[in-house]
């Protein structure tokens, strides 16, 4: 090939790179951590769910990732995996592990036997988990080791991850205490300045 067809051929190769740059950036599947509340006290239960987003131009019928907590703060209680990946007749195929719960590391897992992706929504939820409250803190909440693939088991490139934080503060009743045993010292001592 001589030097004018290489120029000729450039602007061709450079549209097709930025066209297949462009197409990949507009398939990127978007990840987020959403608490059902930002902080919560003994005895209630958090719900933390792990949606997917971006879709649009993709179809996800598959995903493996873990969600890291601090186990010093939270007790992980059980998961369910949401329901746009589940077949009517086939179910869906469950990779979740949760051997690493007692650690911090919960692994969520999912391939779906649906034929027909036609109809999945650019935004929906992959999976939850409940969660009780160990102690007072703040536990981050993270994915890591993300694999995400579409119907031809082709892998998904991941977009923006978004992490989120929960707290456990000290119960209302704890905050009062130092407040009645002061006011009982105080008694305590008027009642002895007094006789």
């Amino acid at each position: 090939m001589n030097n004018a067809q290489t120029k000729c051929h450039m602007p061709f190769a450079t549209l097709a790179g930025l066209a297949l740059l462009t197409s990949q950036a507009q398939a990127m599947v978007d990840l987020s951590i959403e608490p059902s509340t930002e902080g919560f006290h003994a005895g209630e239960t958090l719900v933390v769910e792990i949606a997917a987003s971006g879709l649009d131009d993709a179809d996800l019928a598959g995903f493996d990732l873990v969600l890291n907590f601090d186990p010093n703060i939270l007790e992980f209680q059980s998961y369910s995996l949401g329901t746009q990946l589940t077949d009517s007749v086939f179910g869906q195929e469950d990779l979740s592990n949760t051997s690493g719960v007692a650690t911090g590391a919960l692994g969520l897992g999912e391939v779906s036997w649906l034929l027909d992706f036609s109809g999945q929504p650019d935004a929906f939820v992959l999976a939850s988990a409940s969660f009780a409250s160990l102690s007072r803190g703040t536990s981050p909440l993270t994915l890591t080791d993300i694999v995400l693939s579409d119907g031809d088991g082709n892998s998904l490139p991941v977009g923006v991850v978004g992490d989120a934080r929960v707290s456990v503060p000290v119960p209302s009743g704890l905050l009062l205490l130092p407040i009645g045993l002061g006011l009982f010292g105080l008694r305590g001592y008027w009642s002895r300045r007094s006789t």
